[in-house]
């Protein structure tokens, strides 16, 4: 009896020997895990800044490209019913925004600012507008004042009248001519050539068609030949005298050669030997 006790105390004994393994073996790993962590898992903070300035996010490659001017085309814009009371008030609002017409601003050429105020302007009307919608009328209205200004300086019978359309657009946007430069016009009458000139020229042209003429004469009575033409003889009373032997003139010789072309002093060769026969 006494043995088996023995055996059993044993026993009860061994048992939490064989359970010991188990708790060591899970501490292990808890301290194999934790130290995997701290040696995998890095904080961002400590990543290195060459590498962080090397891949810019793609935010900022956004903020950093510079943005492109859309430009909306006039046909685009939505049409928009400008009444005469409506178009007073945008007249009204344009003049005291000089910036939307006078170049010597400082704000005329910042395009941003412009369209903003474009979109103010629009939105104070009744019924509202764009901003857009507002500028093409306006630039229509300016194009208009111009055409209608070079029409009156205009001189002559063939003027045309302005037609009441004109008249109201003159008195509405009448702000606008003081900053549109036109070309000085120059009258017709300036242009036109007295009788006296006319008379002068026509004389001097007849001056220089007697001089072509007598030029062209002089050229076919000098010999060609080398060195400078000479001055061919007028014929004398023995040459032009007929002979009795041949019975052909000075004059009939000269004709000839002149058709064939001969040199002058083979000519004159060919008269002296009929000279002396």
């Amino acid at each position: 009896m006494p043995k088996t006790k023995q055996t059993r105390g044993r026993a009860k004994q061994r048992r939490p020997e064989a359970d010991r393994p188990e708790a060591e073996t899970a501490e292990r790993d808890h301290s194999t895990q934790s130290s995997i962590s701290s040696v995998d898992v890095i904080p961002e903070t400590q990543q290195d800044p060459l590498e962080s300035q090397r891949q810019p996010s793609s935010e900022d490659e956004a903020t950093r490209q510079p943005k492109k001017r859309v430009r909306v085309s006039k046909k685009e814009i939505p049409e928009y019913r400008w009444k005469e009371e409506v178009e007073l008030r945008l007249a009204e609002l344009v003049k005291e925004n000089p910036q939307l017409y006078d170049k010597k601003q400082k704000e005329w050429l910042n395009v941003a600012a412009k369209n903003s105020r474009w979109d103010r302007v629009g939105e104070q009307l009744e019924p509202p507008a764009t901003g857009p919608q507002c500028k093409k009328h306006y630039e229509n209205m300016r194009t208009r004042v111009g055409k209608i200004m070079k029409k009156g300086k205009k001189s002559g019978a063939g003027q045309p009248q302005r037609s009441a359309r004109d008249d109201q657009i003159m008195e509405t946007w009448s702000f606008l001519t003081q900053h549109i430069v036109q070309g000085e016009t120059v009258p017709s009458e300036q242009f036109a050539v007295p009788e006296s000139a006319a008379v002068k020229i026509s004389d001097d042209d007849d001056d220089e068609m007697r001089s072509t003429g007598s030029q062209s004469q002089a050229s076919t009575t000098t010999g060609k030949g080398k060195g400078k033409g000479k001055p061919s003889r007028p014929p004398t009373t023995e040459t032009a005298t007929t002979t009795a032997d041949t019975g052909v003139t000075q004059s009939d010789l000269s004709d000839a050669v002149k058709q064939v072309r001969i040199p002058m002093s083979t000519c004159r060769l060919y008269s002296s030997l009929i000279h002396c026969s």
